[in-house]
């Protein structure tokens, strides 16, 4: 007797999501018109159907605890710099800041105010800078809500269809020096 496969999970029994491997929402990054593009885009639409990346922003969005934790810890988190610029923009403006909040506390928010990613508009300001950092550094940025940030991300958007804030964002990452 042969056993049917369930279509929507992996061998190892992980679950994925199928609006995201639905025909509809494939898009292929070759039609981007510039090589630069389509390796972003490329970038964007592997990151999306990972698995592990599927669980994680299933957990980051639902979950505020999850959120936290996993903010805090330096090898998933922080290293992986294309993945948390989409995680962050798949919070609400209000999610965004009340983590950027946390960061703040807990020494996790970035010195580069562009590596502080999804909705929310980071200035620092140098002239409030004290002698130890962890005193001073809620001083050091003002953090607010994006008023505007025309759309929250989905693991459903194929890269023409997330939000252009977040593709901005997601750009600058492949055009730094580093």
């Amino acid at each position: 007797m042969t056993r049917k496969r369930d279509s929507n999970k992996l061998s190892g029994g992980t679950q994925v999501d199928a609006t995201v491997s639905a025909p509809e929402s494939r898009y292929n990054p070759n039609h981007e018109k510039e090589d630069l593009r389509q390796t972003i885009a490329a970038n964007w639409e592997l990151l999306r159907r990972s698995p592990v990346f599927q669980t994680d922003a299933s957990q980051w969005v639902k979950n505020g605890v999850f959120r936290l934790e996993h903010a805090l810890k330096q090898e998933s988190y922080s290293t992986n710099i294309p993945a948390r610029c989409a995680l962050d923009w798949m919070l609400t403006p209000d999610q965004r800041y009340a983590l950027a909040c946390f960061q703040m506390k807990h020494a996790r928010f970035k010195w580069d105010p562009s590596a502080n990613f999804g909705p929310i508009l980071v200035e620092r300001n140098l002239e409030r800078q004290e002698t130890s950092l962890r005193n001073c550094i809620g001083g050091l940025f003002d953090v607010q809500r994006h008023p505007e940030p025309r759309g929250i991300l989905r693991l459903d958007q194929p890269w023409p269809a997330t939000p252009a804030l977040f593709r901005d964002q997601f750009i600058s990452i492949f055009n730094s020096p580093d």
